[in-house]
């Protein structure tokens, strides 16, 4: 998603992206606005997932139980 957000940013500062007309009042700027806030808004969603998944991780490391061991 991120990759594609500079692609698509850059395509409507060139003008080669087709805006529909029934979309009043959007420009060029706020469509390049809109592409890095949806970038930056999918980096934070991996990065938290990721976060999720070493959190979770570690409390399953935590909560295993340890074989005894009869001396």
């Amino acid at each position: 998603m991120a990759s594609n957000a500079g692609a698509v940013a850059n395509q409507v500062h060139q003008g080669t992206v087709n805006v529909p007309n029934n979309v009043p009042g959007i420009t060029a700027q706020q469509t390049r606005d809109l592409a890095g806030n949806t970038a930056k808004a999918s980096g934070f969603f991996v990065f938290d997932s990721l976060l999720g998944l070493v959190a979770s991780m570690i409390g399953a490391s935590v909560g295993t139980r340890k074989p005894r061991t009869h001396s």
